[in-house]
C-alpha cells in the first residue's frame, strides 16, 4: 500500500517537473520574440538619429523588401510617419519620435525583467519539486 501511494505521489512530481519545463520553455520563446523586437527598436532608434542629419532633397535608399531598395528624393527632412495602431499614421518630427521608440525600449526591458523574474520563479518552484522526487524515489525498494 505504502507502495502504491508513493509511486502516485513519483507520478504527480514527474507530471509537475514537465508542466514546469514546458512553462520554462514557453517563457524563454517570449523573451526571445521580446530580445529581438527590443533590438529592432533600437535599430529604429539609431536610425532615426541619423535621419535628424538628412536635409529636403537629399537621395536616399528605400528599402521594398529584403535586399531589395529604390532610390528616393527626400522631400521632408523635418517630419516622420508613424504608424500609432489600427492603420493610424500621424506626422510627428524625427525627435518626437525617436521620443515614442526610447519608451516602447524601456517597455520591452520591464517585459523583459518580468519574464526573466518568472523563468527564475519557475525554475526555482522546479527544483523544489525535483529534491521532492528525488526523496520520494529514494523511498521505493
Amino acid at each position: 500500500m505504502k507502495y502504491i501511494k508513493a509511486e502516485e505521489m513519483l507520478q504527480e512530481k514527474y507530471a509537475q517537473m514537465k508542466y514546469f519545463e514546458e512553462k520554462i520553455g514557453e517563457l524563454q520563446q517570449q523573451m526571445q520574440m521580446l530580445e529581438q523586437q527590443s533590438e529592432e527598436l533600437h535599430i529604429s532608434h539609431a536610425t532615426l538619429k541619423e535621419f535628424n542629419a538628412l536635409k529636403s532633397g537629399d537621395e536616399m535608399l528605400i528599402p521594398l523588401s529584403q535586399g531589395v531598395f529604390a532610390k528616393a528624393t527626400l522631400k521632408e527632412a523635418n517630419n516622420v510617419l508613424v504608424n500609432v495602431g489600427v492603420d493610424t499614421v500621424v506626422k510627428q518630427t524625427a525627435e518626437q519620435a525617436r521620443g515614442l521608440i526610447a519608451s516602447q525600449i524601456e517597455e520591452v526591458g520591464e517585459l523583459q525583467q518580468k519574464v526573466i523574474a518568472n523563468i527564475q520563479k519557475v525554475a526555482h518552484r522546479a527544483q523544489a519539486v525535483e529534491k521532492e522526487l528525488k526523496a520520494i524515489a529514494e523511498q521505493l525498494p
